[in-house]
């Protein structure tokens, strides 16, 4: 027996070689990081929907929402367009003095990105589970068939290797669709793929369990495969057939989803700088950031190798338990690497307190920059502090109060909420003193307007607010 080999499968192995123990010390201790991290994040998002959820269903359209509204359906040209009208003010009252009543909007379904990666990191604890496991082996120094525990191990391998392929692949799916065609599915079409994806799981993995009354012919369904418990070898057809053909095609269609977007958004790029010259140069660099192709290449570094070694089973090939450690290392290691990357590169998506955001997060990326959709300029949208207690810090991002949106006096807080830009300005604190500088030009010839003040009265018409008020205290 050469190194590494575990000949026969499908038996008990009473005790772990150096090396085994070694390996799946390794496994557990990445697939226990794995299960902490997608916890925790799945927990907070988890929370974040349900005090989405108990919030009232409208809130009042006040200052702060309407120039949230303002800001999402006005297309700048010079900042400063539908700011000032004749019909309306910044407080809601009308050129003659009339209280505009204060509408109220219906609450929003939530982000159907945050909806993907919750149930991606639900996955992410399937497939941990079926690795922290192999802490038992540890600790009774080797690998028993027909117990529970190995019986537990093989579902979950088979439950959480499935779900994790087919959550990254939707996510995949609907990033595609929604920068590439701009199209988000309808909620109720998104929410019934999810529960369709959860019962192919659970359907395809249980069955052939219960059509073979759990592999009873052959020694059991779920014994010894090399390094740990899973499907009998004498099933290789139904391995193929129920588990790895849709792994692999996972990684064929997020490949090659993540490719065809960076194609198009250095198309995108491409077309605006020769049609704009030198303006969007910015934007040309930042679309062709190969970092964006880290989705399908962390997805693929941690799956296909265990993918390749059970296919190379299969096929009639010895490989080492060396290997299958350093392979279920990988797999073990998914969803760890799944909430550190989509954790840092959409934070802006998933640390928000706006549950209801529709921003997918992609521009976390730099790639949708403004100027690719924009034909000259920068747009730079500024929202000034709300009402706050004079304790609470800056960038509480992590504060229950900004988890649930409720008020220190118990009630909701309807109106301070923070804006998906403002979500990104965390870390210390900013605080300024705005000043502004109002020039006034006057038309002789035309009648002054009862409504602005007479700038004559003041010498200089250049003066800020503070200096006015100054120089009509010394008159």
């Amino acid at each position: 027996m050469t190194w590494g080999e575990l000949h026969p499968d499908g038996q008990t192995l009473d005790r772990l070689a150096p090396y085994h123990h070694s390996g799946l010390v390794a496994i557990t201790v990445l697939a226990f990081m794995s299960f902490i991290s997608s916890t925790a994040l799945f927990i907070y998002l988890g929370c974040k929907f349900v005090a989405w959820y108990y919030a009232p269903d409208s809130q009042p359209l006040g200052h702060h929402t309407a120039q949230k509204d303002l800001q999402r359906s006005t297309e700048f040209a010079l900042g400063i367009d539908g700011v000032f009208s004749e019909n309306t003010t910044g407080n809601g009252d009308d050129a003659k003095g009339a209280i505009v009543p204060q509408t109220k909007r219906a609450k929003r379904p939530p982000n159907q990105f945050l909806v993907l990666i919750f149930n991606l990191l639900l996955a992410d604890m399937h497939q941990a589970t079926a690795f922290w496991l192999n802490a038992a082996w540890l600790s009774q120094s080797g690998i028993y068939v027909g117990t529970a525990t190995c019986f537990a191990q093989g579902l979950f391998v088979s439950l959480g290797d499935l779900a994790s392929s087919v959550f990254i692949t939707g996510i995949a799916i609907h990033t595609y669709l929604s920068v590439v065609h701009n199209y988000r599915p309808p909620h109720k079409v998104l929410y019934l793929c999810i529960a369709a994806g959860w019962v192919f799981i659970y359907t395809i993995s249980l069955i052939p369990v219960a059509a073979t009354r759990n592999g009873e012919a052959i020694g059991g369904f779920f014994v010894r495969a090399g390094a740990w418990c899973w499907m009998n070898r004498q099933y290789d057809v139904l391995r193929l057939v129920t588990h790895y053909l849709f792994i692999f095609m996972g990684i064929a269609i997020t490949s090659t989803l993540y490719l065809l977007i960076y194609i198009s958004l250095r198309r995108q790029a491409a077309a605006i700088k020769a049609k704009s010259g030198k303006a969007v140069d910015d934007a040309i660099h930042l679309s062709h950031n190969p970092l964006f192709l880290l989705y399908p290449v962390i997805y693929v570094l941690c799956t296909l190798p265990l993918a390749t070694g059970r296919i190379a089973t299969m096929a009639g090939a010895d490989v080492p338990v060396g290997y299958f450690c350093f392979a279920g290392a990988m797999i073990a290691s998914n969803g760890f690497w799944d909430c550190l990357l989509f954790g840092t590169t959409r934070h802006v998506v998933i640390f928000s307190s706006e549950v209801d955001a529709e921003e997918d997060g992609i521009q976390t990326f730099n790639f949708m920059h403004s100027s690719i959709h924009r034909g000259l300029g920068h747009m730079v949208s500024i929202q000034g502090g709300t009402r706050a207690p004079k304790e609470q810090t800056a960038g509480g991002w992590w504060t229950f109060r900004q988890l649930t949106g409720r008020s220190n006096s118990g009630g909701w807080n309807q109106v301070d909420e923070r804006s998906t830009s403002q979500e990104s300005l965390r870390g210390p604190a900013i605080q300024m003193e705005t000043v502004t500088t109002v020039v006034i030009e006057v038309d002789k010839d035309k009648e002054r307007d009862l409504r602005y003040p007479d700038s004559g009265s003041i010498t200089n018409p250049s003066l800020n607010s503070s200096d006015k008020e100054l120089a009509r205290s010394r008159r």
